[in-house]
């Protein structure tokens, strides 16, 4: 079993949990997470480009001008694309296709993810007492001093995902998410990961079979 260091909000004391390897010890694969990375955040994309074709220009009509004569190489409508003002061959059409990611390859990508951060991976155990021992924001600050990660980038995993932001969600450089809205560039973003413990049970729990 892979093992992640703990925090106690209870005990105040910092242990170890084991976790799932399926989860936590994958198989580095970083062309894999290069690749679903990539798809993620072309697919965000929003694509609103859109040249006009020569169809779609003004003009276009009548000849410009009669076919010899004039000295010059022949047209037959001004809205070509090599005229000024012409339509353009090939241009972006504001077309916003999505690239679709197979399921279990985006799993696969989770997994090498967050076992690349398993260093930087805490969890918090005795998360029911979070009314009784972090009642203000200063109380966790405190937390993050003590494990020496305040000022990161944190992202943080939690079931009371409503609960925690309306009292973390002001925190600089703190994300909050659910085990269900993980994905692998909010993971690699992160320099440090926290994730509740009962997060810890949902995600390998939701995972056990894939």
């Amino acid at each position: 079993m892979a093992k992640i260091k703990a925090y106690s909000i209870k005990d105040k004391k910092i242990g170890e949990v084991k976790a799932a390897d399926q989860i936590f010890k994958a198989e580095k694969n970083d062309s894999l997470i290069h690749f679903v990375l990539k798809t993620m955040l072309l697919n965000k994309m929003s694509k609103t480009a859109s040249a006009k074709g020569r169809s779609e220009v003004s003009g276009g009509g009548a000849k410009p001008f009669k076919q010899k004569g004039n000295g010059r190489a022949r047209a037959g409508t001004n809205s070509s694309p090599l005229w000024r003002g012409g339509g353009v061959t090939f241009g972006p059409q504001n077309i916003k296709r999505k690239i679709k990611i197979n399921k279990k390859v985006k799993r696969k990508a989770l997994f090498a993810s967050l076992t690349s951060k398993v260093d930087q991976t805490y969890v918090f155990q005795d998360c029911n007492e979070y009314q009784n021992s972090i009642k203000k924001v200063k109380d966790f600050v405190g937390i993050l001093n003590e494990l020496a990660i305040s000022g990161q980038k944190i992202l943080y995993v939690s079931k009371e995902m409503n609960a925690r932001e309306q009292l973390l969600g002001n925190i600089n450089k703190l994300k909050i998410n659910s085990v269900f809205g993980l994905n692998i560039h909010d993971i690699l973003n992160a320099q440090t990961i926290i994730i509740e413990e009962e997060s810890l049970q949902q995600l390998e729990e939701t995972y056990k079979n894939g």
